[in-house]
């Protein structure tokens, strides 16, 4: 199939709401909530890929026991910058104060956990977390296969797409 924009934007959309509906199907929380937990998640993998002794360690399977490995998260949350209430709410430009009541639900429900001043991924965090990442990855795996099928792809590496991004970029 030839490149076409309207396909990769169709697909996209699609795949934001199926997103967004199925976060809130799948961890019964507002999508604000969903993007502190990917933020704290984030900064785990982040801090994880600087440690030397793990580094090599990057399976689905790895990272999951890693994250509940308490001396491995001890060392990494203490080597590395730690995440506060305040940075997340600087970083997703969310209001401090409801930063700070969306962590302290998560802190309630063990889903975070808030250790040396910072916080970190909690013990309930897979049980509660697992489910809505292997869906993502389904999402994602289809949706890379539906633009590399409908043209979408093409037209992403295409050069009306880099005119796009570099009159806005």
């Amino acid at each position: 199939m030839s490149e076409s924009f309207e396909n990769i934007a169709y697909a996209w959309e699609m795949l934001i709401v199926e997103h967004f509906s199925t976060v809130k199907k799948i961890l019964k929380c507002d999508y604000s909530s969903y993007v502190i937990l990917e933020l704290v998640a984030s900064h785990y993998i982040y801090n994880k890929k600087k440690d030397e002794e793990h580094i090599n360690e990057t399976s689905w399977k790895s990272l999951w026991k890693l994250q509940d490995d308490e001396k491995f998260k001890d060392v990494i949350y203490t080597t590395h910058n730690i995440l506060t209430v305040s940075s997340v709410s600087l970083i997703t430009g969310m209001p401090h104060e409801s930063v700070r009541r969306k962590v302290n639900a998560l802190l309630d429900k063990k889903i975070l956990e808030k250790k040396k001043g910072g916080l970190q991924l909690g013990k309930n965090f897979e049980s509660y977390f697992k489910s809505l990442a292997a869906k993502e990855v389904e999402m994602l795996r289809n949706f890379i296969t539906r633009i590399e099928t409908n043209g979408g792809l093409d037209w992403l590496k295409s050069e009306e797409a880099t005119k796009i991004i570099s009159k806005n970029g």
